[in-house]
C-alpha cells in the first residue's frame, strides 16, 4: 500500500513538473499577437469553466469549457492556447464560497490540463504543416489527442491507488466522459469553419450552446449524483479535472 502510495505521488509530482515545464516555455515564447482574440477566448473558457455539472459518484465536476480550448489551439498560438487552458481549468477548480480550494488537486488538474493541450496543440499544428488535414478535421485530431493525454494520466494515478488495471479504470473513465468530449470537439469543429464567414460572433454563439448543453447535462446528471453508483474507476476521479 505505501509502495502504490509513493508511485501516485511520483507520478502526481512528475505530472506536475511536466506542466511547469509546459508553462514555462509558453511564457518564454509569448508574443505581441492576437490579444483581442486572446482575451475574448480566455473570458468566455472562463465563463464556461464555472458551468460545472456534479456527475454521479465522482468527487469531481465537468465544465463546458473545452470547446474554447480547442478554439484557442486553432486560433492562437502555443502560449495563448496553454494560458487559456490553464486559466480555465483553474477557474473550474475553484470552490464554491465556504469552502476551501483543494490544492494538490488543482495543481494536477491545471498541470494535466496544460500538457494535454500542449500535446493537442503539437499534434494540430503537425498536421497542419503537412497539409494533411483540413483545418477544421484538425479540432477532431487535437481533440483525440487532448482527450488522450487528458484521460490516460488519470486512470493511472487511479489504477496507482486503486490497485487496480489502468486499461480498465481508463474503459471506465472513457464511458463516462467521451459523449462531452465528442460533443465538445463537433462543436468546436462548427465553430472554426464558420469563423471563416462570421468571425467574433461564432464564440459568444458556442457559448449560448454550450450552455444549453450545460442544462440539459444538469438536468440529467443532478438526480443521479444523488445516490447511483458508477464505476469503482469514475469514483476515484478526483483528479480528473472535472472531465
Amino acid at each position: 500500500m505505501q509502495i502504490t502510495r509513493k508511485l501516485a505521488k511520483c507520478f502526481i509530482a512528475l505530472t506536475v513538473l511536466a506542466g511547469m515545464v509546459v508553462l514555462v516555455r509558453a511564457l518564454t515564447l509569448w508574443q505581441v499577437g492576437h490579444h483581442g482574440w486572446f482575451l475574448y477566448l480566455a473570458i468566455l473558457s472562463v465563463f464556461a469553466s464555472r458551468l460545472r455539472v456534479s456527475l454521479p459518484g465522482v468527487n469531481g465536476s465537468m465544465s463546458v469549457n473545452l470547446p474554447f480550448i480547442l478554439l484557442a489551439l486553432s486560433r492562437l498560438s502555443f502560449s495563448e492556447a496553454i494560458l487559456i487552458a490553464g486559466l480555465s481549468t483553474f477557474a473550474q477548480c475553484l470552490p464554491k464560497p465556504g469552502k476551501q480550494i483543494k490544492l494538490v488537486q488543482t495543481i494536477f488538474n491545471v498541470s494535466n490540463i496544460m500538457n494535454a493541450t500542449g500535446l493537442g496543440f503539437l499534434a494540430a499544428r503537425s498536421a497542419m504543416n503537412g497539409n494533411l488535414l483540413d483545418p477544421s478535421l484538425l479540432i477532431g485530431l487535437a481533440g483525440v489527442t487532448f482527450f488522450l493525454a487528458e484521460t490516460v494520466p488519470v486512470a493511472a494515478v487511479i489504477s496507482l491507488t486503486e490497485h487496480k488495471s489502468t486499461a480498465k479504470i481508463w474503459r471506465e473513465l472513457f464511458v463516462l466522459t467521451s459523449p462531452y468530449f465528442f460533443l465538445s470537439a463537433g462543436v468546436a469543429a462548427t465553430a472554426v469553419a464558420a469563423l471563416r464567414h462570421a468571425g467574433w460572433s461564432i464564440p459568444t454563439l458556442t457559448l449560448i450552446l454550450m450552455y444549453s448543453t450545460y442544462r440539459s447535462f444538469r438536468a440529467y446528471f443532478h438526480p443521479l449524483a444523488v445516490g447511483v453508483p458508477v464505476p469503482s474507476g469514475a469514483r476515484s476521479m478526483s483528479a480528473a479535472a472535472g472531465r
